[in-house]
């Protein structure tokens, strides 16, 4: 019992080391102008344009599109989706 909860410990600390290794080699093989691009664009075409990005010849499929777009949002302050109701 105790073997198969170090297991998961282990797992779930490898996971999270992991994770965060992607999310910074993500962010920090951008180049300046590339980060300027994804952070001033459009939230709704971020994933896109990541995508776009991770396609080309610089970056060769090296890009964690799902992390970086979270670290992207989270850099911006974008929290989720935001619902508009109309108050009428």
């Amino acid at each position: 019992m105790d073997r198969a909860w170090d297991r998961n410990l282990n797992s779930s600390v490898i996971n999270r080391t992991i994770h965060s290794y992607r999310m910074m080699d993500s962010w920090q093989i951008l180049r300046i102008n590339d980060r300027q691009q994804l952070l001033a664009g459009d939230p709704k075409e971020l994933i896109g344009r990541i995508l776009l990005l991770d396609r080309s010849a610089f970056y060769y499929n090296r890009l964690d599109a799902l992390v970086l777009a979270s670290h992207i949002a989270h850099l911006c302050g974008i929290h989720g989706a935001t619902v508009k109701h109309d108050m009428e």
